[in-house]
């Protein structure tokens, strides 16, 4: 299956949570308005993230403001996401000004390609790889942290995945 088809297919049939920085909570918000749109997920791929999981089960990020209006059924507080300046001057102008031009839009399988700039194989990778030191000293966990971790999971992972049997939810745990 080449890139382009089953990234359409993904549109169709899966559902790749991929919100870099959002807490656990934020992410299954996503999720919860994607089943309230009515879409029939087949798989949901989603990062488990270990940084966040020592989060408030109902955090949201602090760094940017959390739009809150686009995930509700009160269609015309949505007009501060259609009317807002900077998204239509930042983004959507020279969207449509490029294509106006005559550009075409990078697809995907070009977008975020880097792939000409490196090397790969286990071959390259042997190569390189040195073995790193071992960590002198780990920590226990408190029992505070503990019950976050819990709370996360159970609320803002399992609870979805529990609601929704006919989904089948993929977790992949982040190396870094």
């Amino acid at each position: 299956m080449d890139y382009y088809y089953s990234i359409s297919y993904v549109l169709y049939l899966y559902c790749l949570l991929a919100c870099s920085g959002s807490f656990y909570k934020e992410v299954k918000d996503n999720l919860e308005q994607a089943y309230q749109a009515g879409n029939k997920l087949k798989y949901v791929i989603r990062s488990v993230d270990y940084s966040y999981l020592v989060k408030d089960k109902d955090g949201f990020r602090t760094d940017v403001e959390y739009p809150t209006y686009l995930y509700n059924d009160r269609l015309f507080d949505d007009l501060n996401y259609l009317l807002n300046k900077s998204i239509f001057l930042d983004y959507t102008w020279n969207v449509l000004k490029y294509t106006k031009e005559g550009n075409k839009t990078t697809s995907f399988d070009e977008y975020s390609n880097w792939n000409d700039d490196f090397q790969f194989g286990a071959e390259f990778v042997l190569n390189t790889y040195t073995l790193g030191e071992p960590a002198e000293t780990s920590r226990v966990l408190t029992e505070e942290e503990n019950t976050m971790i819990l709370e996360n999971l159970r609320q803002n992972v399992a609870a979805i995945a529990k609601e929704h049997p006919e989904t089948e939810f993929l977790s992949l745990f982040s190396s870094v």
